[in-house]
Protein backbone atom coordinates (compact mmCIF):
# COMPACT_ATOMS: atom_id res chain seq x y z
CA UNK A 1 0.00 0.00 0.00
CA UNK A 2 1.19 3.00 -0.75
CA UNK A 3 2.12 5.90 1.63
CA UNK A 4 -1.14 8.31 2.48
CA UNK A 5 -0.05 11.85 1.18
CA UNK A 6 -0.85 14.81 3.77
CA UNK A 7 -2.56 17.60 2.09
CA UNK A 8 0.30 20.02 0.60
CA UNK A 9 0.18 23.32 1.50
CA UNK A 10 2.38 26.39 0.00
CA UNK A 11 3.64 29.51 0.88
CA UNK A 12 2.26 32.71 -2.43
CA UNK A 13 2.25 36.06 -2.70
CA UNK A 14 0.05 37.96 -4.56
CA UNK A 15 1.49 41.08 -4.95
CA UNK A 16 5.67 42.51 -4.59
CA UNK A 17 6.35 43.51 -1.30
CA UNK A 18 7.38 42.73 2.37
CA UNK A 19 7.61 39.47 4.66
CA UNK A 20 4.50 40.19 5.81
CA UNK A 21 2.59 39.36 2.74
CA UNK A 22 3.01 35.91 2.48
CA UNK A 23 -0.10 33.65 2.36
CA UNK A 24 -0.03 29.85 3.59
CA UNK A 25 -2.49 28.19 1.55
CA UNK A 26 -3.44 24.68 0.60
CA UNK A 27 -2.93 23.63 -2.63
CA UNK A 28 -3.98 20.50 -4.46
CA UNK A 29 -2.14 17.33 -4.66
CA UNK A 30 0.82 17.41 -7.40
CA UNK A 31 0.39 14.51 -10.28
CA UNK A 32 3.37 13.98 -12.56
CA UNK A 33 2.61 14.23 -16.09
CA UNK A 34 4.52 12.29 -18.71
CA UNK A 35 8.07 12.52 -18.66
CA UNK A 36 7.55 14.01 -15.11
CA UNK A 37 8.62 12.68 -11.83
CA UNK A 38 6.81 13.72 -8.63
CA UNK A 39 8.80 14.66 -5.64
CA UNK A 40 7.88 14.46 -1.80
CA UNK A 41 10.13 17.51 -0.97
CA UNK A 42 11.98 16.57 2.63
CA UNK A 43 13.65 20.33 3.28
CA UNK A 44 12.98 23.70 1.51
CA UNK A 45 15.25 26.95 2.08
CA UNK A 46 14.32 30.17 1.71
CA UNK A 47 17.78 31.50 -0.63
CA UNK A 48 18.14 34.84 -2.15
CA UNK A 49 16.24 34.83 -5.02
CA UNK A 50 12.97 34.34 -3.55
CA UNK A 51 13.49 37.26 -1.41
CA UNK A 52 14.53 38.94 -4.50
CA UNK A 53 11.30 37.58 -6.26
CA UNK A 54 9.23 38.54 -3.72
CA UNK A 55 10.38 42.46 -3.12
CA UNK A 56 10.07 42.35 -7.08
CA UNK A 57 13.78 43.17 -6.89
CA UNK A 58 13.96 40.81 -10.43
CA UNK A 59 11.77 42.76 -13.00
CA UNK A 60 12.52 41.62 -16.09
CA UNK A 61 11.81 38.00 -15.17
CA UNK A 62 9.12 38.34 -12.29
CA UNK A 63 7.09 35.48 -12.39
CA UNK A 64 3.09 36.11 -12.78
CA UNK A 65 1.06 36.64 -9.69
CA UNK A 66 -0.22 34.87 -7.55
CA UNK A 67 3.67 33.00 -7.25
CA UNK A 68 4.16 30.04 -5.17
CA UNK A 69 7.57 31.03 -3.33
CA UNK A 70 10.67 28.03 -3.07
CA UNK A 71 13.00 27.44 -5.58
CA UNK A 72 15.19 24.98 -3.55
CA UNK A 73 14.40 22.00 -2.06
CA UNK A 74 15.45 18.10 -0.92
CA UNK A 75 13.36 15.18 -1.09
CA UNK A 76 12.73 11.80 -2.73
CA UNK A 77 11.39 10.68 -5.90
CA UNK A 78 7.62 9.00 -5.08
Amino acid sequence: MPPQRKTPHARTIDRFSAADDLHLIQIPSPEAGSGEVLIRALSSAVIPVDHKTRNGDIENSAPPLPFTLGWELAGIVI
